[in-house]
């Protein structure tokens, strides 16, 4: 089973490219082998500021999630795709703050997505209200 988990290379997936149906069906499997057959759907959408977004829906808690999205990442290579990929969970909220924060920089990193925030965001104004 491991030689399963190779990384999935640009090569490999390239001809995915105009196809969204086989490319979600693969992510699907791929999920479901990390996550434990714990995949509940896996569904294809367009954000504006984000492009393209595979949301993969678990029922795992937060931590079980955020673990198999992690392993995910590091098994499919989502810039080389254009795509994004999301996870929600139906079970419990175990994380802290900080843990969620640890884990939203780390995939953050992993798929090479940043923070986005509107132009009416003040940054100065969020600091001295969570000094408060």
């Amino acid at each position: 089973m491991e030689e399963f988990f190779n990384r999935i290379d640009s090569d490999r997936v390239a001809p995915y490219r105009g196809h969204i149906d086989e490319l979600i069906d693969t992510i699907f499997d791929v999920a479901n082998i990390i996550s434990g057959d714990k995949v509940e759907k896996v569904t294809y959408g367009y954000d504006a500021e984000f492009g393209n977004i595979i949301r993969i829906g678990l029922t795992q808690n937060a931590r079980e999630a955020f673990e198999s999205w992690l392993k995910l990442l590091d098994k499919i290579d989502t810039k080389d795709l254009g795509i994004n990929i999301r996870v929600d969970w139906t079970g419990e909220d175990n994380l802290s703050d900080d843990e969620l924060v640890d884990y939203m920089v780390e995939i953050m990193l992993k798929s090479g997505v940043g923070p986005k925030v509107s132009e009416d965001f003040d940054s100065v104004k969020a600091v001295r209200e969570g000094w408060e």
